[in-house]
């Protein structure tokens, strides 16, 4: 199955679930804005994340925290268009784009540093909490990681328990939703849906 297939599926089990975040959901993205968002990041965007937003483009924007609606797609993260992902990483490395890397910490599977220009940030949560699509990771990460970032997060993330990485990959981290959604694997307070012990 690919991942458009599978973004597709999720979405349909979503419009059961909450119809409510339904409603949020964007329509798919056109080639010509992945094309627009690969040449400001300059760097090729991984295959499944582009099938991913030309399922659905984030969410509607606008509003308190630039959402107009109180109903995040999973958890607490708001999916993000590709423009609020182009602004979200162009702020990001206004602010800490001469930050020097964190000498303290031992790389592990995330570069010890506050910020990358080869993250990319696809969900929001309050500006605090952000779902990254990792193309520069550390020496024992995976190219195209999903990592949570956070304030405190740990970096070095030796103990499973305290590992921040999501998934080796956005396939899998789509399968991942996918496969909790239609094991009811979660649940559902003011319409929004939770996955009890992890980051969504």
């Amino acid at each position: 199955m690919s991942v458009k297939e599978i973004w597709g599926k999720i979405s349909g089990q979503i419009k059961i679930i909450s119809p409510k975040t339904h409603s949020t959901l964007n329509v798919p993205a056109t080639k010509e804005e992945l094309d627009s968002l690969s040449q400001a990041l300059n760097t090729q965007l991984p295959s499944g994340f582009c099938e991913y937003l030309s399922s659905f483009n984030g969410q509607n924007s606008g509003g308190a925290y630039g959402f107009e609606h109180n109903y995040p797609f999973l958890g607490y993260n708001y999916f993000l268009p590709v423009q609020r992902i182009l602004e979200t990483w162009q702020m990001m490395n206004n602010l800490f784009e001469d930050e020097p890397p964190i000498d303290w910490i031992k790389e592990n599977k995330i570069k010890p540093v506050i910020w990358s220009p080869l993250w990319i940030p696809f969900t929001d949560y309050e500006a605090s909490r952000q779902l990254i699509l990792d193309l520069g990771p550390g020496k024992n990460g995976t190219y195209g990681q999903v990592f949570a970032l956070f304030p405190g997060m740990d970096y070095e993330g030796e103990e499973e328990e305290y590992d921040v990485i999501i998934a080796s990959s956005f396939e899998e981290f789509s399968n991942h939703i996918l496969k909790r959604l239609s094991a009811k694997e979660f649940s559902l307070e003011d319409d929004i849906i939770k996955f009890q012990g992890t980051f969504l």
